[in-house]
């Protein structure tokens, strides 16, 4: 598991409640009540897809322990998925992970705040952010010269 990937969306949804993705779709997350999140609320947001990406990589690190396949350093990272997916003892790992990635797009389209369920875990919703006004600043009009 890539300690990037766990602490990118809560350290940038904790500091700027929006990550770069966010902020270039114009949304952000708040909590239900309107506050801004707390570094709880989004590790909370992240909890479940750390908690499998914790999972698959206490089956993995066994598996590299015993490795006897070819040379890791000579495969590319699509042939090291494919070896260590052959080799990993925890099928069912894709089998959850789909269901929890599906379970939230269905939830998400079922509800009439299109709140996902790692959404209601954590008590959060993502909102459209307004542009700043200063972001943007109107073209004054030219004067014309007195004659």
């Amino acid at each position: 598991m890539n300690v990037l990937a766990v602490a990118y969306p809560v350290y940038f949804l904790s500091r700027w409640r929006q990550t770069i993705g966010k902020m270039v779709a114009r949304i952000k997350v708040m909590r239900q009540d309107g506050n801004p999140i707390a570094p709880r609320d989004a590790w909370l947001r992240s909890s479940v897809d750390t908690g499998l990406a914790a999972i698959y990589l206490a089956a993995a690190i066994p598996v590299l322990a015993r490795w006897t396949g070819p040379d890791w350093s000579s495969l590319n990272w699509l042939d090291r998925v494919g070896e260590l997916a052959k080799r990993n003892p925890i099928t069912a790992h894709d089998w959850v992970s789909q269901a929890w990635l599906w379970s939230e797009l269905v939830v998400l389209l079922l509800n009439k705040k299109r709140r996902a369920l790692h959404d209601f875990i954590a008590g959060t919703i993502v909102v459209k952010v307004r542009p700043h006004p200063s972001a943007h600043p109107s073209i004054a009009t030219p004067t014309t010269p007195a004659t």
